[in-house]
């Protein structure tokens, strides 16, 4: 998966071609799992196995039929060179088995191979991923497939949250969605607990020194700090993450993985997207920003509290669906109170702050040139050509002027 260096949507593998940017070079997902390990494929009494889906970071998912009746089916190995990945892909099968249909893919068998690796058998679900919807829309999602997708993403969480379950790597690859609802009703599916932790437990290779697990776009400050200090809320943010790319384009940030995650660990707001102009409902944007708060204690408790929230406010008076034109504001930490009474609200009084401009030129490229002030506390506020603008706010301190 590739996204354009300068907006951050998502592009496609066989045309990577940016609807606004044109093709600039582009940058592959700071996240790819590493490849160069391959897991031989498993021999199953009773399956045929055709294909290799993917390899993760702990276990490799291959398609299968069942000779009996000739289901297809897909079968999670676990990988060799990870010492905990068995003991991971145990606790996966655990959660998707008390998780249950029609959330998850049912479980159809888990044992262990003759080598001792574990495997486990799993429904084959035929839909595409939300990542793929994410790519065939080439910017935000139309106000009607946000709240049709937001909702059911956010309902499978809240299960599993429920069962006692925070998953710990939520992103657009590792959700099922379909355009049409099958017979249990449900548009969407989660999948790849391969991160998985029961609530309150600290997660299955513990050691004293944590390295940050999950993909940088999408993971918490606390998991990009590598802390024990991951719970239901850590889930929270990431879905804040996923709300804000349906709802613009693009997550709050992207690029180099390191540039990622010392995003997410410091105060500093997310990015301005340029896609964020989109008519969105204006009660999203509390909901999100308050998702996407660096402290966990601002943010919802559970995915439960979220989905209620999401709910009112995707509704407007009298039940229908209030379009109102919005731009998604940045902002570290969100308010407490509740998206509905603040939308309500009378607009406060506007604030007058200072900011100080950059105008230079430049011959790198944006993406370097936006990464590059980053680090210095500015944001990327406007380029022509050479022409670069770099805006410094308040919270790279007290005065901006000197900041910049």
């Amino acid at each position: 998966m590739v996204r354009c260096p300068t907006c951050g949507i998502r592009l496609r593998d066989d045309l990577p071609l940016c609807s606004i940017h044109g093709a600039p070079p582009v940058v592959a997902a700071p996240s790819e799992p590493d490849a160069a390990f391959e897991v031989p494929r498993p021999e199953l009494p009773g399956y045929t196995v055709q294909s290799l889906l993917g390899l993760g970071g702990f276990g490799a998912a291959f398609r299968a039929q069942r000779t009996a009746d000739g289901v297809p089916v897909a079968i999670k190995v676990s990988r060799a060179d990870q010492y905990s990945a068995s003991d991971r892909l145990l606790l996966e099968a655990e959660a998707l088995r008390a998780i249950g249909a029609p959330f998850v893919p049912t479980v159809y068998d888990v044992g262990r191979l003759s080598d001792g690796a574990a495997y486990m058998v799993m429904e084959f679900v035929r839909a595409p991923t939300l990542a793929v919807h994410l790519v065939d829309a080439a910017g935000p999602l139309t106000p009607e497939d946000f709240a049709r997708y937001a909702v059911a993403l956010v309902d499978l969480v809240a299960v599993a949250h429920d069962k006692g379950f925070v998953h710990c790597d939520l992103k657009p690859e590792n959700v099922f969605v379909s355009s049409d609802p099958g017979r249990d009703g449900y548009v969407a599916k989660l999948f790849d607990f391969g991160l998985v932790r029961l609530v309150g437990a600290r997660r299955v290779d513990d050691t004293q020194e944590e390295a940050p697990e999950g993909t940088p776009e999408y993971m918490s400050p606390e998991q990009c700090e590598g802390t024990n200090a991951v719970d239901t809320r850590s889930d929270v943010y990431a879905l804040g993450v996923m709300l804000y790319e349906m709802a613009t384009g693009s997550p709050p940030f992207w690029g180099n993985a390191a540039l990622v995650q010392q995003n997410h660990r410091s105060r500093r707001p997310p990015l301005p997207s340029r896609r964020v102009s989109t008519p969105m409902l204006a009660a999203v944007e509390a909901v999100i920003l308050r998702c996407l708060a660096k402290d966990p204690e601002r943010r919802y408790a559970h995915a439960a509290a979220l989905a209620h929230e999401l709910r009112l406010a995707l509704t407007g008076p009298g039940g229908a669906p209030e379009i109102t034109s919005v731009r998604i504001i940045a902002a570290a930490d969100a308010p407490l109170e509740s998206p509905t009474s603040k939308a309500k609200a009378t607009a406060p009084q506007r604030e007058r702050r200072a900011v100080a401009l950059v105008f230079f030129e430049s011959a790198a490229g944006v993406a370097a040139v936006r990464d590059a002030m980053v680090l210095v506390g500015g944001q990327l506020a406007h380029t022509a050509g050479s022409q670069v603008v770099i805006a410094f706010g308040h919270e790279v301190g007290d005065n901006p002027t000197r900041a910049a």
